[in-house]
């Protein structure tokens, strides 16, 4: 068998995914890995999250923090999306919406989660997916360091 038939064979779905993608804020870097970021447009539809954001947002002087970190979470986005979501959120709701209409409205987002993988599973001219390379992942993986640095381009 050449190695055209081997990359051929190999299909990563559902059932095996998380053996070719760990989770980056689960899990470590291993040998010859590269960061990888997956990234497309999402909804933030009615479910409950939504309404557990929609209570914060709407009852708690505190609210808007804890939704954001609901939202962060649960929603799997970065600070900046969760606040638009937040905003837009509390926009419509002191706007006068009703909290039935916002619930189901939804309010679109970039969902945005990092793995860590071998370069060679990552879906070629895909634009969802971005590699990072790890600049220093040997010294990472040899002291166990604090930290990983990255050659990130933030392009979305």
């Amino acid at each position: 068998m050449n190695e055209d038939a081997e990359e051929l064979e190999l299909i990563i779905d559902e059932n095996n995914f998380s053996e070719y993608f760990r989770d980056a804020f689960k899990f470590p870097p291993k040998e010859g890995d590269i960061l990888v970021r997956y990234r497309a447009k999402a909804d933030f539809i009615n479910g409950e999250d939504k309404k557990d954001v929609v209570y914060q947002l709407s009852n708690s002087s505190f609210g808007a923090r804890s939704a954001i970190q609901i939202i962060k979470k649960l929603g799997k986005t970065n600070e900046k999306e969760a606040v638009s979501v937040a905003k837009r959120i509390c926009e419509d709701l002191y706007g006068g919406m009703k909290e039935e209409e916002v619930l189901a409205k939804p309010y679109s987002y970039l969902f945005e989660m990092m793995f860590f993988a071998k370069k060679e599973y990552i879906p070629a001219d895909d634009e969802h997916w971005e590699c990072i390379t790890i600049t220093n992942l040997d010294e990472y993986l040899k002291k166990k360091g604090p930290c990983i640095e990255t050659n990130s381009h933030d392009k979305m």
